[in-house]
């Protein structure tokens, strides 16, 4: 995949990530007011956005999750415009390195979901299914640059 190319989709995804972390972070604020909420992803008590974002310990530090993916994603989709703006490889290491920390993350909030609230949230998953995409072709536009770097 070509650098403009990866990075246009890595934007692209990310755009998908916002709107995601957007309508989950909507949710967790109306649950948290009390208001009564059902997400067209509550499948059953196990499959359910809405039983994992009622859970106390679907919040870090007070905070629910997707308003932490709220402020990740649009980071990610900035550095991956500049980079395509600028056409330089140079941009894949710190969307290497934030898309690793936001899989940290991920697999924190995941292992949550599955040891202590016992429900997943599909939409969560989606999120973790995006960071990792990232991740994926960040490394491997390292990589490639890394190897047209030994070349020259």
């Amino acid at each position: 995949m070509e650098k403009r190319t990866a990075y246009s989709f890595i934007a692209a995804i990310c755009g998908v990530a916002i709107a995601n972390a957007a309508y989950l972070s909507y949710q967790a604020y109306e649950i948290g007011k009390g208001g009564e909420f059902s997400s067209f992803c509550d499948i059953n008590s196990s499959l359910s956005c809405t039983n994992v974002l009622a859970h106390p310990l679907a919040q870090v530090f007070g905070i629910p999750f997707p308003m932490i993916a709220l402020v990740v994603y649009p980071v990610l989709l900035a550095i991956a415009l500049v980079g395509r703006a600028k056409d330089s490889a140079t941009f894949f290491k710190p969307l290497a390195a934030l898309s690793a920390m936001g899989i940290a993350f991920n697999s924190f909030i995941i292992y949550r979901e599955a040891v202590y609230i016992k429900a997943f949230c599909i939409l969560c998953l989606l999120c973790s299914l995006i960071i990792l995409t990232v991740f994926a072709v960040s490394m491997m536009q390292n990589v490639k640059a890394c190897k047209a770097a030994r070349k020259a």
